[in-house]
């Protein structure tokens, strides 16, 4: 049975696994309630990371989806979820960011996000800029 919930202390190796952040920042994001896990039956399937853009707009930081996962509809789930309970408490905008050659573009689009700006930074992969694109969803 599919489960979403806010990380509690006890995901902490899981995450680990899956997060670069040191564990004690991960261990405060937890206490703040500002990570959120999809499971079923015990089964990691999904994990998100948010905080807040200049302490307003909530923002996605991190989204992983387990590989074998990746095909199935999880995705709108876990964000529908997301974005259900931001609305509940009065946020009127979600933003996120992906690399622009990353596909995840595409999926945010189709949930209605709009590009509202992109960075280039000055770091190279196999020749090319990296870009990031950001990308705000507001509710009505």
């Amino acid at each position: 049975m599919l489960d979403i919930h806010f990380a509690s202390i006890k995901d902490i190796e899981y995450i680990q696994k899956v997060d670069a952040t040191n564990k004690t920042r991960l261990e405060k994001k937890i206490n703040l309630k500002e990570i959120l896990i999809m499971t079923d039956k015990e089964e990691y399937i999904w994990y998100l990371k948010f905080s807040y853009f200049w302490d307003k707009i909530p923002f996605m930081d991190l989204v992983v989806i387990e590989e074998n996962h990746r095909s199935k509809w999880y995705w709108s789930q876990m964000i529908g979820y997301r974005e259900d309970r931001m609305q509940k408490e009065w946020y009127k905008y979600v933003m996120t960011s992906t690399e622009a050659w990353r596909t995840a573009q595409h999926f945010y689009r189709k949930l209605w996000y709009k590009d509202i700006w992109s960075l280039l930074f000055s770091r190279f992969v196999a020749g090319e800029p990296d870009q990031e694109l950001f990308l705000m969803k507001t509710f009505e």
